[in-house]
């Protein structure tokens, strides 16, 4: 599994702006023993849903070569057919408006980025609609066990929401 998890991590191309990561390995019983499992968990990232398919398929070509004879590795996805946001002139126009609403109302507003993984917004942005992920209330450590958000900007985050829908018609 150490080799299939090189070759997965191996596999991120920054330039397409694909994402490998091995974050948790699991296994075995005790120190001084051959473990009978490995388990893994990964998280894969891209922009581009219509790529899906070709991620999975090149994934599969890692878990599916065998390093030592009599052995198997099993792939579960876990959030398969989560799209990712992908990024779209309309979305553009969308994050400007809400950056320029919130600099006139006095509000930072962080720079725009994707980071490719699987969202609700993704869903929306297939369906042709301009999206902005992320407008919710401040916080740190998202999707971890130490996340947490600041109520006192929860006002201010939907001071901002509202500023930017009496604005739609700027889009």
């Amino acid at each position: 599994m150490a080799k299939k998890i090189d070759d997965i991590q191996n596999m991120t191309d920054w330039d397409k702006g694909i994402t490998f990561n091995v974050g948790t390995i699991k296994g075995g019983t005790v120190s001084n023993a051959i473990p009978d499992y490995c388990e893994v968990e990964g998280d894969i990232r891209f922009q581009d849903p219509d790529i899906s398919p070709f991620v999975k398929e090149e994934l599969l070509k890692v878990l599916n070569h065998t390093y030592i004879e009599g052995t198997k590795t099993e792939l579960l996805l876990y959030h398969e057919g989560m799209l990712p946001m992908k990024m779209t002139e309309d979305n553009k126009k969308l994050f400007e408006l809400v950056k320029k609403t919130g600099e006139e109302n006095g509000i930072p507003v962080s720079k725009g980025k994707l980071v490719g993984g699987g969202s609700d917004s993704g869903y929306v942005v297939y369906a042709g609609v301009p999206t902005v992920c992320a407008m919710g209330v401040k916080g740190r450590f998202n999707h971890t066990r130490d996340e947490y958000a600041l109520k006192d900007s929860l006002f201010e985050r939907a001071k901002l929401l509202g500023a930017v829908i009496l604005k739609m018609n700027e889009v």
